[in-house]
């Protein structure tokens, strides 16, 4: 996919998470629940993406 980006990078995004949606939940933007979710679903993807199994 032309779009994707380095594995690298993803897996630094991935633990900058928890801060940003820190801040996004401090600001009312998002709810804990929606967060947790996001943050689940984006290491979900990291693991997909390197052939981890959960933990």
């Amino acid at each position: 996919m032309a779009d994707e980006i380095d594995l690298a990078e993803h897996a630094r995004l991935v633990e900058e998470m928890p801060v940003r949606l820190t801040a996004a939940v401090a600001a009312g933007v998002l709810g804990p629940d929606e967060a947790l979710e996001l943050l689940r679903r984006a290491r979900t993807v990291l693991r997909t993406r390197t052939g981890d199994q959960p933990k």
